[in-house]
């Protein structure tokens, strides 16, 4: 996929992350899947190139603000992109923020986001919860608004979502497997 708009702005994931600590405290969480099991869970949002963190939150547990068409990964994005809206800056996030209405939501305020995406959200197109087999690299892509969605196969289906890339062009990137490296 190509840029939209020829531009090179700055990237900006969006993740979240674990802060050690072992003392006791009521906002400590406990995730199994992460290198650090137990400490702070911290909303981040840094820079793709040097992993500086800009800005970040750390998570205090549920909280009832009344917002709750969006759910937390939505609020998390909006939250953290404030200080960059209109900037035409890029955020990446995985598939536990992306939903369709963010990406339109944070292309009104000026931030182009690319993600990766369950396949079985609501408001994506019909072609996302369709079986078809692709072949290993081939892809189909469907448009919706200003938000373009892709189906790409790999070792398995990889469903993105973006407003700052077309689908319409593509380009060949050489990959490097883990077995290629040893």
């Amino acid at each position: 996929m190509q840029e939209k708009f020829g531009a090179v702005f700055l990237a900006h994931p969006v993740d979240d992350a674990m802060v050690i600590f072992k003392g006791r405290s009521s906002v400590k969480q406990y995730m199994l899947l992460k290198p650090i099991k137990r400490g702070f869970k911290v909303w981040v949002r840094s820079d793709s190139t040097t992993g500086y963190m800009y800005e970040f939150d750390i998570y205090t547990g549920k909280s009832d603000d009344g917002q709750t068409a969006t759910g937390l990964g939505g609020r998390v994005v909006r939250s953290l992109c404030q200080a960059i809206r209109g900037s035409r800056c890029h955020v990446t996030f995985d598939n536990y923020f992306s939903s369709h209405e963010l990406m339109e939501d944070l292309y009104s305020s000026g931030i182009f986001a690319t993600g990766t995406v369950h396949c079985n959200r609501k408001e994506l197109p019909v072609v996302a919860r369709q079986k078809t087999c692709l072949s290993k690299g081939q892809y189909e892509w469907q448009c919706m608004q200003h938000t373009s969605y892709v189906r790409w196969k790999d070792t398995k289906d990889v469903h993105v979502i973006s407003t700052a890339f077309s689908p319409t062009s593509c380009g060949t990137v050489k990959r490097t497997q883990k077995t290629d490296l040893q």
